[in-house]
């Protein structure tokens, strides 16, 4: 199972398949069917912020098991890059920690998002976990269309109350002096 269809699942279903997940979730959180992603028990976390610095979590990678590549899911390494930096310059003095790839074991991962000021990413098991934990992300796809293998998931984004981005709505190509093509993403003001 694939973390985000775990957390749907539960919130549709009550059951989780993941033993990672059932370390976090109680099943009496479960009361009934819901497009609403259910909140993992406050006790799961830790009272004490695992950083001594302010910050905000991030995923920008999607995982190596992705089973639909939609052109909503193709970001190139260059839009990547503008994203990070874009939300470098928006939250000033606050860290980016990366939450992407497996980088942390999934309950840490969860006490490390639970901390964080937000949570931003493309559409990933962790922009959902991220509900779970009491944030809102901001999601990110590179582009809209009409893929039917992802309409669900832009649906139930929207009953959870996220921001949905479309990279090339929001971002447009400038001349810089560091590339190769002279071009860079900047975000439209």
């Amino acid at each position: 199972m694939y973390l985000g269809d775990d957390i749907i699942k539960f919130a549709s279903t009550g059951i989780i398949s993941s033993e990672d997940l059932k370390e976090l979730y109680s099943t009496n959180g479960f009361k009934s069917p819901s497009k609403k992603i259910i909140p993992i028990d406050k006790d799961k976390f830790t009272t004490v912020s695992p950083f001594n610095f302010r910050y905000i979590t991030y995923q920008f990678d999607k995982g190596l098991t992705q089973r639909t590549w939609c052109p909503e899911h193709i970001f190139t390494n260059r839009q990547i890059y503008a994203l990070y930096h874009y939300y470098k310059s928006k939250y000033k003095n606050i860290e980016l920690v990366d939450v992407g790839h497996y980088k942390y074991p999934l309950k840490e991962a969860a006490n490390i998002i639970f901390h964080a000021e937000a949570h931003v990413g493309v559409c990933s098991g962790m922009g959902w976990l991220s509900i779970a934990c009491g944030k809102t992300p901001d999601i990110w796809y590179a582009t809209e269309t009409d893929c039917k293998f992802i309409k669900w998931a832009k649906d139930r984004w929207k009953d959870n109350n996220v921001s949905v981005h479309y990279f090339d709505k929001c971002f447009l190509l400038k001349p810089c002096n560091v590339a190769y093509d002279g071009l860079k993403y900047e975000y439209k003001q």
